[in-house]
């Protein structure tokens, strides 16, 4: 049986993707990875196996700060990130 692992992400929903700035998007895209999960596409990162609260933080406000550059246009304030479980 696998292990989760945990991935630490934004919905990159059709809005988002609209939005993103293409002459910067395969730049960052290097960085970050995609997924789909319960077919919803995500951007985001792994994290690692033993991860701290503190971590997370750090990992969320590091993606965020891509993503916005990415998409700079985008409504910010009311994006929220999610901490899903991969099997």
């Amino acid at each position: 049986m696998q292990q989760p692992k945990l991935f630490l992400g934004f919905p990159a929903d059709l809005l988002f993707t609209s939005q993103i700035d293409p002459t910067v998007k395969g730049r960052y895209l290097e960085y970050l990875q995609e997924i789909d999960h319960q077919n919803t596409p995500y951007l985001g990162k792994f994290l690692s196996e033993t991860v701290r609260f503190e971590e997370i933080e750090q990992m969320k406000a590091h993606i965020a700060s891509i993503l916005k550059t990415m998409a700079p246009d985008f409504h910010w304030d009311e994006a929220v990130f999610y901490l899903l479980s991969i099997v």
